[in-house]
This record gives C-alpha cells, structure tokens and sequence, in this order.
C-alpha cells in the first residue's frame, strides 16, 4: 500500500464514527484500498483504490502531484438509504482542508491543499446503491533532505 493510500487508509479506519455504520469484514471495518472486494464483504463498505487523477506539481525546492481521489461508499438499499448519506457525509467531514492527512513518521510528504466534491451517485449493481465523494489535494515532498 503506498504512503498515500495508507494515509487515507488510516483517516477511515480510525475514525469511530465512521466505522460504526461499516459492516466488518475479518473483525474489521469494511474499507478496502483495492478493487478486487471479497465476495463475502456484507454492504455497507467503503472503496478508496487508486488515483482518478495525478498530475505532477513542482515549486523550487519542493514537487509533488495534484490528486483526485474517489472514496465510493455502497450500502444495499436501492431505494435510498439515510445510511448511504450520513456514510458519505462523515467521509466529507474527515478531509476538510483544515485537517492535512498524517503520514507516517520520517516521511518528507504533506498536504498543502484539501477539499472534497461531492457526494455523487456511484455506479452500482442492481441490488444496492453508492456515493463518490471525491478528494482533490495536493501533496508535496520536501527536497531539502
């Protein structure tokens, strides 16, 4: 899992709140950080894998990127669900731009800018229903190590 993904990672996972609308999956809150969902994953559950987008920011003694990154969250009501959107506005909540991600010590990486869009509808299968809220930050690392 990259630095970045563990971060985000952690910012779910250690949030109560949050995790108390998660079904759990191995005794633990349902987020994943890959596509690949285990069958067996009971709704509702949090995705965040990958970048939408990523692209390169530089400064004179810094660079970093620009990031776009979807957090889907699926529940499996398909007629609504107050669930869905209390899931989707907790995750909104965790990433104001007051709040930079924490990284892991001895890492040079930090956020400099933080907002979220959404939530939007998610593509679903027939039988549930999700939310994308949408990360926009952009995190650099210092090169003057």
């Amino acid at each position: 899992m990259s630095t970045l993904t563990q971060a985000i990672f952690d910012r779910l996972s250690n949030d109560g709140t949050l995790t108390a609308m998660l079904s759990l999956y191995n005794g633990r809150p349902a987020i994943f950080t890959q596509e690949d969902i285990p069958p067996a994953v009971q709704y509702p559950y949090i995705v965040s894998a990958g970048e939408v987008s990523n692209t390169p920011w530089r400064g004179k003694d810094y660079f970093g990127q620009m990031i776009l990154r979807d957090i889907r969250c699926y529940d499996a009501s398909i007629k609504g669900s107050k669930l869905i959107e209390d899931i989707a506005d907790r995750i909104k909540a965790l990433f104001r731009p007051d709040d930079e991600l924490v990284f892991p010590p001895g890492s040079q990486l930090r956020t400099v800018m933080q907002e979220t869009r959404g939530p939007i509808m998610a593509p679903t299968e027939q039988t549930s229903q999700g939310r994308v809220v949408t990360v926009h930050m952009i995190v650099t690392e210092d090169l003057a190590v």
